[in-house]
């Protein structure tokens, strides 16, 4: 019942705006623009995050920042 929970969560106009900020802040760090293909792995990866519970833009954010396959040179 739990991953049904998680496959089927809907995202409000304010969960959007974090994930956007995260996004925004994390793609500037590391000088990625917002329309690359890193940029879009990583708003996937977010939508994830946020549903497995890290529900504030500091908690997305240094998830982002650990995730193994974003922080490889590979994907930069």
């Amino acid at each position: 019942m739990r991953t049904k929970h998680f496959l089927h969560m809907s995202f409000g106009p304010a969960d959007l705006a974090k994930l956007r900020e995260a996004l925004e802040i994390w793609c500037k760090e590391k000088g990625i623009a917002l329309d690359s293909i890193v940029a879009e792995l990583a708003a996937s990866a977010l939508v994830n995050m946020f549903r497995e519970g890290h529900q504030t833009v500091p908690a997305l954010v240094a998830q982002l920042r650990r995730h193994k396959s974003l922080s490889s040179e590979l994907a930069l």
